[in-house]
């Protein structure tokens, strides 16, 4: 592991840090670009204000409205006990550990253990705890989060903790809430943890998505705009050519790649990845995605697609978003264009 212990110089560190990583006073350790590489053992420091070290990567892809932390927790650590109103998920990349959960303030706490490979979901605005139950090993993950945007929305980052408001339709501690799942499509689990997802089935080849990929989507504490899928991807496949109006990122489970981005008439980029790495297309330039390797290619892939949402373009496929052509037909009652 690359964290950093304390005493942190920030200014050193700066000084010497590659371009697109350096450290925040106010908010730790920033990482920008397109794509962090191997986050397993990937660069981490102390984050103000928390015992644990992490890295924000918030803004790979100039991403403004979905946030990437990486984080970790030494042994037999724990992460402050609290409420949040932006929905996560979080997958776990080492070690193992056990969160805590309840909505109500007098209910019995909800326990589940995790381990390294799995994903789970927090409930919006549930209580919870997460600890690092080993007393050797430390526990890292990466959480994709709703934050930034309830963040803008709500005026600012404090709005987001300790907020009256209850979701019991998300989570009314159901004593079986995280052993639960239910097989919904083909393509389409809901579940509130996933075990070991990198060994999960593959959803039905879809022609809609590319040549030779299939996707499945998970469904996790009734979350309404952080959208989770895996996208599997056989040799010598590809993603078709698309825009998206979605903030989004995908973690690499397994295999190997390249993403094509360009604009309309415009310059073109590519960039190659591997398993462990975490790549952010940026938002509404052209992309595409395609297996290199000898391999199936995996891909978590977290999408905040609040816009989408709102203004009623969703479709099950996600790419090739057509916006609504809202040109009247109508100036008013009687009177058409």
């Amino acid at each position: 592991m690359t964290a950093i212990s304390a005493p942190f110089d920030a200014d050193l560190f700066n000084q010497s840090a590659p371009e697109g990583l350096f450290y925040d006073p106010a908010r730790g350790l920033i990482a920008t670009g397109m794509v962090a590489r191997h986050v397993l053992t990937h660069q981490l420091a102390p984050r103000p204000g928390r015992t644990f070290p992490t890295c924000k990567l918030d803004y790979l892809g100039g991403n403004s409205t979905l946030g990437i932390h990486l984080s970790e927790m030494r042994p037999l650590e724990s992460k402050c006990r609290h409420r949040q109103l932006d929905e996560t998920i979080t997958l776990i990349l080492s070690g193992r550990g056990q969160s805590e959960y309840r909505q109500a303030d007098d209910a019995e706490t909800l326990k589940v253990d995790w381990q390294a490979g799995d994903l789970y979901s927090i409930p919006c605005n549930a209580w919870h705890l997460h600890s690092n139950v080993s007393d050797s090993e430390p526990t890292r993950k990466i959480a994709f989060k709703t934050g930034n945007f309830i963040g803008k929305v709500l005026y600012g980052k404090n709005s987001l903790y300790d907020q009256d408001i209850r979701f019991p339709d998300r989570f009314d501690d159901e004593p079986d809430y995280y052993t639960r799942a239910e097989e919904l499509a083909p393509n389409r689990l809901r579940a509130n943890i996933v075990r070991s997802l990198a060994d999960q089935p593959a959803g039905p080849v879809d022609a809609e998505y590319g040549e030779g990929v299939s996707v499945r989507h998970y469904d996790m504490t009734g979350q309404r705009v952080l959208d989770v899928s895996v996208l599997t991807i056989a040799p010598g496949g590809f993603v078709w050519p698309h825009r998206s109006l979605a903030e989004e990122a995908f973690f690499v489970l397994s295999g190997a790649g390249r993403t094509d981005i360009w604009r309309e008439g415009g310059v073109a980029r590519s960039i190659a990845w591997r398993a462990g790495d975490v790549v952010a297309p940026p938002f509404d330039v052209w992309r595409s995605h395609s297996n290199t390797g000898t391999e199936d290619l995996r891909l978590l892939r977290a999408r905040n697609v609040f816009l989408e949402r709102a203004l009623g373009v969703e479709g099950p496929a996600r790419l090739g978003t057509v916006l609504p052509d809202r040109f009247p037909t109508l100036l008013e009652p009687g009177r058409p264009v």
